[in-house]
């Protein structure tokens, strides 16, 4: 018999905390932080620093900044990039999503959330937009970010993370474009996906739908007026394909679809995903 994963095992236990006292703490089990770090940006060949920033209160965040190599076609800095990663481990192990970026002329900036990495405090919201904010006040003054394009780049979690943040955020006008890869719309309804694939966790699936929505995606993604690429796969088995359709669905600003292939968090492992990519972030400059 297939035993019931550590993960469920949490959410299991979430759910039924929060059937027994309500609502306090409840985003935290969308999280599963890893606090050591894998790798290093130089055991990839990759110029990088650590940054370390403040949030609005007060918790330290360790993160890295990749610097770009110049574009090897015009021999110059393109632009830079906040990526934001998805709901496990750390930035050591998600580097491999975007360390193909600066050999193409990109800086990227790699925020560890709270809770993960060497990143203080524990994983939940509203916290994390503030750790958001701190790394986009950060970026703002940093030299080789000005007068350049400044993109948002968020992952599974961190791209439903990101449009909620940027959507309502007095830095939207910095950044040139937003791509969101694999992202899910609602956050009941994404516990409710994940309840629902394991038979021990039916009996707690009533809980989901109290889980708070002011954070959906589906919702703020209305108030964008950044370019916006959606990137999802049919074959993705943790984020319903039709999640990130409803994403894309209801905004309107202007908007590109990529469909690929492949499971979850799969996108830049494909050429011509990172091509199209691409593309998106050089047509959407200004």
């Amino acid at each position: 018999m297939k035993l019931i994963s550590l993960h469920t095992l949490k959410l299991y236990m979430t759910l039924l905390t929060f059937l027994l006292s309500g609502c306090q703490g409840l985003t935290s089990f969308y999280f599963f932080p890893e606090s050591g770090y894998r790798i290093t940006p130089d055991k990839l060949n990759l110029d990088y620093q650590p940054v370390t920033l403040t949030s609005s209160d007060n918790i330290t965040l360790k993160n890295w900044w990749l610097s770009a190599q110049p574009n090897q076609q015009t021999g110059e800095v393109l632009g830079t990039i906040l990526f934001l990663h998805g709901n496990a481990e750390n930035i050591s192990t998600h580097i491999h999503s975007i360390a193909w970026l600066p050999r193409q002329g990109y800086n990227v900036f790699m925020l560890d959330y709270r809770g993960f990495g060497h990143s203080e405090g524990e994983p939940k919201l509203p916290g994390i937009f503030r750790d958001i904010d701190a790394a986009a006040a950060w970026l703002h003054t940093q030299k080789s970010v000005q007068n350049r394009p400044l993109y948002l780049l968020g992952q599974s979690i961190g791209g439903t993370l990101g449009v909620t943040w940027i959507s309502q955020s007095n830095h939207q006008d910095a950044f040139s474009a937003v791509v969101l890869d694999a992202p899910f719309a609602s956050w009941p309804e994404i516990a409710r996906h994940a309840m629902s694939r394991q038979w021990q966790t039916w009996a707690v699936l009533p809980a989901t739908y109290f889980i708070p929505s002011q954070w959906d995606a589906e919702q703020h993604i209305k108030q964008l007026k950044k370019p916006l690429m959606v990137i999802h796969s049919p074959e993705d088995q943790v984020i319903p394909f039709a999640q990130a359709r409803t994403i894309y669905k209801n905004c309107t600003s202007t908007k590109q679809w990529l469909e690929v292939k492949g499971p979850h968090g799969a996108t830049f492992r494909q050429k011509e995903s990172r091509e199209a990519f691409l593309q998106f972030l050089n047509h959407h400059r200004s």
